[in-house]
């Protein structure tokens, strides 16, 4: 019997929740960091305590500003500036990540694209590139972080997904069928790493003042937030907490589920 608080409660309680999540002496890999949502989670995670590996196909000087910004809150951080939906880059990754920071405990898979254009007009490689992308590189780059996280029995894997792939998205057929790809790989591979105290999640945002929606005209805009029960974009920095919980001890026992972080929208 435990007491807390003057009261008997039944059962240990082996955690303490101090409204506080941490995730210090914990190293994390986000792909995608350098702007929006994986920016904002790499971020995040580094003001949680953990070291972070920030990764980007091109925006060196924008994931680099990231990385500094980690560094002044006093963690470590680092840059690795490769397309990781290539398996060898995947690798790489995570091999880099492990001689840097000794360790890898999370896993955050964002790299993402967004290809706008009717079905009937989609070039194959506008198809190839989109799952190449947003769901290769999820696959290659978990297939990696797996090995050292069952040797060291505890990981955390998180797909970033989208509400689009729940709801359809017209114009964006490929786009919606990388994300959804997301939601079998994140299941499938829970089941497979549950046993090795790894957990996989995926977390599905709505509409986000990114990069991605910045092309919408005020039309588009008004339309879109009409199915929005909130009534409002998200805004990145609205995301990453979600994420950091399911990365963080708290998270241990949520594995192989979809959060969708919407503001309704698929409700």
């Amino acid at each position: 019997m435990t007491v807390r608080n003057g009261m008997e409660m039944a059962g240990d309680l082996p955690m303490e929740f101090d409204g506080r999540i941490n995730l210090e002496g914990r190293v994390a890999v986000v792909t995608g960091a350098s702007r929006g949502i994986g920016r904002a989670i790499a971020l995040g995670l580094g003001r949680c305590g953990a070291a972070v590996m920030l990764n980007c196909r091109q925006n060196v000087s924008a994931a680099g500003e990231a990385a500094a910004a980690i560094r002044a809150g006093g963690q470590l951080a680092s840059v690795f500036a490769e397309d990781v939906s290539q398996p060898a880059n995947a690798a790489a990754l995570i091999e880099r990540t492990a001689q840097e920071f000794g360790r890898l405990d999370i896993l955050v898979n964002n790299a993402g694209l967004l290809h706008t254009v009717p079905c009937v007009l989609m070039k194959p490689e506008i198809w190839e590139e989109s799952l190449r992308v947003n769901l290769s590189s999820a696959a290659f780059c978990s297939k990696e972080a797996v090995r050292p996280m069952m040797k060291q029995h505890w990981g955390r894997i998180i797909n970033i997904t989208s509400a689009a792939a729940i709801l359809g998205d017209p114009n964006h057929v490929a786009y919606c069928s990388a994300k959804a790809g997301l939601f079998g790989l994140t299941r499938a591979l829970a089941r497979e790493t549950a046993k090795s105290g790894i957990t996989v999640n995926a977390v599905a945002p709505g509409y986000t003042e990114t990069d991605m929606i910045s092309g919408m005209n005020e039309k588009q805009r008004e339309t879109a937030l009409k199915i929005v029960p909130q009534h409002r974009f998200a805004q990145p920095d609205e995301i990453a907490p979600t994420v950091c919980f399911l990365a963080s001890e708290l998270g241990g026992y949520v594995t192989g589920q979809i959060w969708n972080v919407d503001g309704g929208i698929t409700t």
